[in-house]
């Protein structure tokens, strides 16, 4: 089971719960396994800030995830997706770190650094405006699909491709 968890602060913002309900459901339809060969069992929370820190998103642990709204409203924009299924991408890349650390215990966050010089998703690099030209092109690399793979992130890497499947179709640079 996985929850999405919301700042009270921004639960004030216009069509934030709507926002939260959307993303929840998202989860709801994903398969998320909580239980890490760590032994870490129990609900996966999805913690949706504003913290630039976390942007655009980060596997804190096997049972945390944050996704960041810092700069998310313009970069879907950029893209040319709603909010919310750019969103659904953070929490979806988050979910393949996440099952990486779940399942491997001797990795922890920084081990999943990506290389700046290689364009992919999982490279967020330093400044979250750049990000835009990684969701831009909605690819993940071959090194981090082998990464990944390799960590036993097989269910989460195909669950990440069938959202992009989707994503490609509602760009603004897909071919229709």
């Amino acid at each position: 089971m996985a929850s999405i968890c919301i700042n009270l602060q921004m639960l004030v913002e216009p069509g934030m719960v709507i926002l939260a309900e959307n993303l929840q459901l998202y989860l709801d339809r994903v398969e998320v396994i909580p239980q890490s060969a760590a032994g870490s069992a129990g609900p996966i929370h999805v913690v949706v800030t504003r913290g630039a820190r976390y942007a655009p998103f980060r596997a804190l642990s096997p049972v945390h995830i944050a996704v960041s709204m810092e700069q998310a409203q313009e970069i879907a924009r950029y893209v040319g997706i709603p909010i919310p299924h750019y969103l659904q991408l953070c929490i979806a890349l988050a979910l393949v770190q996440r099952k990486a650390l779940s399942d491997n215990p001797l990795l922890i966050e920084e081990d999943l650094i990506h290389p700046e010089n290689e364009r992919c998703l999982f490279n967020f690099g330093s400044k979250i405006q750049d990000y835009a030209l990684e969701v831009e092109a909605l690819k993940v690399c071959g090194a981090c699909r082998e990464f990944y793979r390799c960590l036993k992130g097989e269910l989460e890497l195909d669950q990440l491709d069938a959202h992009l499947k989707v994503l490609r179709k509602e760009a603004k640079y897909s071919e229709k």
